[in-house]
């Protein structure tokens, strides 16, 4: 039987390319699901109309309320993608990476607390109609406790380089 080597290099390089993709879709999905809310505002709207709507609700504070989650997730893929490359190059818990992990895991936590209460109660509020609001899933669970694990991860590689530079 035939052993083929694991090189985790090429497999971080794949990695890094999928994270920095995802982090472009991201971007476009972004901009399609703003452009997509202010469709239909007026009847028979054509394109230089939906665009000057979407344009003028970039005015609103609701509008970037709502973008607060997806730029900490986008925030997570441009993170992850550095990390990658780190670890492509041979990089071993460098002070980079353990940045890049605190990153990765702090904006998880906090795109899934704007999620779950952040959004929907700054929007309360900017309605005028005040009080706290909760919008929960299971997903945001796992988001946050993910992000927590990946934050708690870089912390411990700090002080295990610490550790090691301070023997060496």
């Amino acid at each position: 039987m035939p052993t083929e080597t694991f090189d985790i290099r090429k497999q971080a390089y794949t990695w890094q390319a999928l994270s920095t993709m995802v982090a472009f879709l991201l971007i476009l999905y972004l901009i399609r699901d703003r452009f997509q809310s202010t469709a239909g505002i007026f009847p028979q709207m054509d394109l230089v109309q939906q665009l000057s709507v979407f344009f003028l609700s970039m005015l609103s504070p609701i509008f970037w309320v709502n973008i607060i989650a997806p730029v900490c997730y986008l925030s997570v893929a441009i993170a992850a993608s550095q990390v990658f490359g780190r670890i492509a190059k041979g990089d071993d818990f460098s002070e980079a990476m353990i940045k890049g992990l605190n990153d990765m895991g702090s904006n998880l936590m906090f795109g899934a607390c704007g999620t779950m209460f952040l959004t929907p109660t700054l929007i309360e509020w900017l309605n005028f109609r005040g009080g706290f609001k909760f919008h929960t899933s299971t997903e945001s669970f796992i988001i946050f406790i993910v992000g927590g694990a990946l934050y708690f991860i870089g912390q411990i590689g700090k002080k295990m380089r610490q550790e090691i530079d301070e023997i060496v």
